[in-house]
């Protein structure tokens, strides 16, 4: 499903938030949709939030002919979630006067969506002493935000339309290897916490639901554009003060390490 949260200020700004649809083409419909309203609206700025559109880059990658086109194939997409919110915003940002915000991996993920440290087993399929993260990332950085700093930029460009319309803004309150996020886990919770670094095809069969496959192509853009991934989430807050203050005076952004102190109790070990 897809989820349209609406934020009126001064009834001149909205900012339409959407989760993973397992439907590419119903979320495209669906962004075509807000985007028709917002500009009958007339609406002076919108702050959408979208991922990008990674076609462009595999397709001029050296091993382009080893990524796997997901269904629905006709649309030529290797990431769905991705590929779809950035078709889609492109198309929105013709029309109205639009901040496009680019997110990466929720930190809530390692909450919400079990991919925190789990319980090895031996291959008796007895449980061990020590716990894992499994990830098919090899040994780059994981790009990481948590969802209220999506909120602290997203309302810090509401603040500055001068200079956030018409241009792309990342958000990205960390970026570490899985075996650095391992080493915190296992600090902040006190066990042995290790990384487990699989394979995509591993770790599509590991999680075994429909998208399995998206996610580990989504891991394995995070992994070969890892420069480009990084660069995408930072590199507008650097460059525009006015706009990095505004997030500080909003609280400014979590570091993996305090986002973890914050949340440590809802691990279970």
């Amino acid at each position: 499903t897809t989820t349209t949260t609406t934020t009126n200020y001064n009834c001149n700004t909205v900012l339409p938030l959407s989760t993973v649809d397992c439907n590419v083409q119903h979320e495209i419909e669906t962004t075509r949709t807000i985007q028709k309203a917002a500009k009958r609206a007339g609406l002076q700025h919108v702050v959408l939030s979208t991922l990008d559109d990674t076609r462009p880059w595999i397709q001029k990658a050296d091993n382009k002919n080893t990524w796997k086109v997901l269904p629905p194939t006709e649309l030529g997409m290797y990431v769905p979630h991705f590929d779809g919110k950035g078709q889609a915003a492109q198309e929105f940002a013709k029309h109205v006067p639009t901040t496009q915000l680019l997110t990466t991996f929720y930190l809530e993920n390692f909450i919400n969506l079990g991919m925190g440290p789990r319980k090895q087993k031996e291959k008796s399929g007895q449980d061990t002493s020590s716990y894992a993260i499994t990830f098919p990332m090899g040994n780059a950085k994981l790009s990481m935000v948590s969802t209220i700093d999506i909120g602290k930029v997203a309302c810090a460009c509401f603040q500055s339309p001068e200079t956030t319309i018409g241009k792309t803004v990342g958000v990205q309150s960390d970026a570490l290897t899985c075996e650095e996020i391992a080493q915190r886990f296992s600090q902040a919770l006190g066990v042995t916490v290790v990384y487990n670094d699989v394979s995509e095809q591993v770790y599509a069969e590991f999680l075994g639901f429909p998208g399995a496959e998206d996610l580990a192509n989504m891991f394995r853009f995070y992994k070969e554009f890892e420069t480009y991934f990084v660069d995408s989430r930072t590199r507008a807050l650097l460059e525009d003060d006015v706009l990095m203050e505004k997030v500080k005076e909003l609280g400014g952004l979590y570091t993996f390490q305090s986002w973890l102190d914050e949340n440590v109790g809802a691990f279970q070990v």
